[in-house]
């Protein structure tokens, strides 16, 4: 990707949370502006960081977030979960537990 432009393009960047900030930049700043981007990731998921590391939520955060123009992020919750619903006592107990670690406790 280096040097290149991407133009009347779709991109989707999937698995976002095991990219690096790297990875991450280098393929947002080849966007041109008619192009959009779809950037899909679970920090909850990551194969390579922890939470309060993960580069993706990091980005997010601070890159995509204060950004009010032309930028919009929607974060799935357990209500969103169509899958087992064992998965969502699973999360539940794992934002918990994510929770006291973090906190200190």
């Amino acid at each position: 990707l280096r040097g290149r432009n991407i133009h009347d393009s779709y991109i989707i960047i999937d698995e976002a949370q095991n990219y690096t900030e790297k990875q991450l930049m280098t393929i947002v700043t080849r966007k041109c502006s008619s192009s959009r981007i779809v950037i899909l990731g679970d920090e909850f998921q990551d194969d390579r960081f922890n939470l309060k590391t993960n580069p993706f939520r990091l980005f997010k955060e601070h890159i995509l977030k204060p950004i009010k123009k032309n930028v919009a992020l929607f974060d799935f919750t357990v209500d969103d979960i169509v899958r087992d619903k064992l998965i969502i006592d699973i999360i539940k107990n794992y934002e918990k537990y994510l929770n006291r670690n973090t906190n200190g406790n």
